[in-house]
């Protein structure tokens, strides 16, 4: 495990396709990439916006604000014009291609062209959805989780099919936080006391696990492995099996709050960002 500190909070955080470069944002727009062999970190032309999610795509690293979706060009350091609609982004997500940006501005899943900004057509059972509140890609391209907020109801959106695959059964009733697997195929989300883990092939849940409050929640590659940030114990990771609901392994640092969690590409590698910086540890040793 090493730590690497920020002086501020680690809002968001996103790893490369690599495995080995590792990105964090701030409250105020600060953006920093990490080398996770080396622990060499590197500022990166920042924006004075809260960073509220990371994603990196090629040779670019997309930025999610409450308000706004931003692109920096990471070979020349230039921000693109960000997508900014009049009626502000809620929950956006980047498609796997980062072609398409989903999101549920004003109650209603909307979908945009990443490149050209422009609105694009939504299909009309994801458009019939009221009070949508988060609209989320699966990493592997297939699917597109919706959850309304009204309704307490969940469903996954079949990219390729162009239709419902399935509702998660039962109602997660509440969907923060929550997290996907890299594979596409299992979902966890936390309802507290509990977290639900659902087979996104089926949308049947599997055996539910125990635990106080979740700070945050991230699946690794082959959603088997759970970690769990908690809300109540500052600085408190646990690793869940998600076929057992049993925990593999629990660690405690003095890092204060956690906020967020990442899984590498490979899931050997896991990070946390915190109050005052990240903490990258290997899975499993």
């Amino acid at each position: 495990m090493w730590f690497g500190q920020t002086g501020s909070n680690v809002a968001a955080l996103c790893f490369a396709p690599d495995g080995r470069t590792l990105y964090t944002g701030g409250p105020v727009g600060e953006l920093r990439v990490w080398d996770v062999v080396s622990h060499a970190v590197t500022e990166l032309p920042s924006y004075n916006r809260s960073v509220e999610a990371l994603w990196a795509i090629d040779e670019r690293l997309v930025v999610s604000t409450w308000n706004a979706v931003w692109t920096l060009n990471l070979r020349t350091g230039v921000w693109a014009t960000p997508l900014a609609p009049k009626r502000p982004l809620h929950s956006p997500s980047l498609s796997a291609d980062g072609r398409v940006v989903a999101d549920c501005g004003g109650g209603r899943p909307r979908f945009w062209d990443a490149h050209t900004r422009r609105a694009l057509r939504v299909p009309r059972e994801v458009a019939a959805i009221e009070q949508a509140t988060v609209s989320d890609f699966t990493a592997d391209g297939s699917g597109l989780l919706l959850y309304s907020s009204e309704s307490g109801r969940a469903w996954i959106w079949d990219l390729a099919g162009k239709k419902m695959r399935c509702e998660l059964d039962p109602e997660p009733a509440v969907i923060y936080p929550w997290a996907l697997s890299r594979d596409g195929r299992t979902a966890a989300i936390s309802r507290a006391p509990r977290i639900l883990i659902y087979d996104l092939t089926t949308g049947k849940r599997r055996a539910p696990m125990v635990k106080g409050g979740h700070a945050a929640l991230a699946l690794d590659p082959s959603g088997q492995t759970l970690a769990v940030a908690s809300s109540a114990q500052q600085g408190t990771v646990g690793l869940w099996d998600t076929a057992t609901g049993r925990v593999r392994e629990q660690f405690a640092w003095r890092v204060g709050r956690l906020s967020c969690l990442t899984f590498s590409p490979d899931g050997l590698t896991c990070a946390a960002g915190c109050e005052t910086g990240v903490v990258v540890w290997d899975v499993g040793g």
